[in-house]
């Protein structure tokens, strides 16, 4: 079983840590999906992307990896922080978990696109549903879903992180543009998929890790 390593960072330092490009190819070399685009089987190869979300947000980047495994998504974790990537990114959080949604494509990728992370528990409401209440919950969040798709959305799947932190799962999208992305959380506010959920969003513009420096600088 596949697993995501979906990342937040803190802190950007310049430049790159010299050994992080190697670590990463070596990774992509023994199977691992570095470019979301990657994951969803548009290409095939990737380039390592992230998200940098420090114009909209207080953190710096985000990005989703995919592992062949859990455990070669730890073994490579460790891997990349000793090749330099906290010399990169002074704080990072790594949120691990198997993969148990495949993902659904909109009209990606987008020139001018954006990343948004979505990271979410299940509420006490949730806990304290009948079996048939989360069924018609679950129905109406397919509903949301099948908009965003509609709307050109890329949902790059869904990973339960609920063993490893303090989230139940974790999903990355691509969406054109920011209106895309408020009719889509407008569509999902309609069905009430927030009902059952505590939910933390963070948005960011896709860049190759590799041209990080010159795109910032």
């Amino acid at each position: 079983m596949t697993a995501g390593i979906t990342f937040i960072t803190d802190q950007l330092r310049l430049p790159l840590a010299r050994h992080l490009g190697r670590a990463l190819q070596s990774l992509a070399d023994a199977g691992w999906l570095l470019d979301p685009q990657h994951i969803a089987g548009r290409v095939k190869v990737g380039t390592p992307t992230i998200y940098w979300s420090e114009p909209f947000q207080n953190v710096a980047a985000f990005g989703l990896f995919e592992a062949p495994s859990l455990d070669e998504a730890h073994q490579g974790i460790t891997r990349l922080q000793e090749a330099g990537w906290g010399q990169t990114f002074e704080r990072t959080q790594w949120i691990v978990g198997p993969r148990d949604l495949p993902p659904s494509l909109g009209e990606g990728p987008f020139d001018q696109g954006l990343g948004f992370l979505a990271l979410w528990d299940w509420n006490d409401a949730w806990h304290a549903a009948s079996a048939s209440e989360r069924a018609a919950y679950d129905l109406d969040c397919d509903v949301a879903f099948e908009y965003d798709v509609e709307l050109g959305c890329d949902i790059f799947g869904r990973f339960d992180t609920s063993a490893t932190s303090d989230w139940d799962h974790a999903a990355l999208w691509e969406v054109p543009d920011l209106r895309t992305m408020t009719e889509a959380m407008h569509g999902h506010e309609i069905q009430d998929d927030f009902m059952f959920t505590t939910s933390h969003h963070l948005i960011g513009r896709p860049i190759a890790l590799s041209r990080l420096e010159e795109r910032l600088s």
